[in-house]
């Protein structure tokens, strides 16, 4: 499962809870995408929670729907899991060869430190979920 949260004034908070599936994939992309078209850059913040890995990949027709190009102006960004899944997730995310900078962390704090967000206590603006 998938849920946004945008913190203004422009850091992007994903959380993957269990296993990430192509289609989640595909819309947290969007998500941000459309987030940066209205706040600019951003920061993103992507928690995994309980999380299982990936599903197998389903067909898509346009495989730039699932990665974020070095282009986009995502000033950093952060992910917070266990660290059994450190290795393997900054792999799947091609640090440290991304122009993105993208750092792996085991706690939120930690992470919205390194992204310049310390209070973590911005009112959220959007809500989104889907199974």
């Amino acid at each position: 499962m998938l849920s946004t949260v945008i913190e203004p004034p422009q850091t992007l908070v994903a959380t993957v809870t269990g296993t990430l599936t192509t289609t989640d994939q595909a819309q947290l992309i969007a998500w941000i995408r459309g987030a940066i078209r209205t706040a600019g850059s951003v920061h993103v913040l992507l928690r995994l929670d309980r999380f299982a890995g990936w599903a197998p990949p389903d067909l898509v027709d346009d495989p730039a729907t699932l990665w974020l190009g070095d282009d986009e102006p995502v000033r950093k960004m952060a992910i917070v899991g266990d660290r059994r899944w450190r290795d393997v997730v900054l792999t799947m995310a091609a640090q440290p060869v991304r122009g993105i900078p993208i750092d792996y962390f085991e706690t939120e704090t930690a992470a919205r430190a390194w992204l310049g967000d310390v209070s973590g206590s911005f009112p959220a603006r959007h809500v989104a979920a889907s199974d």
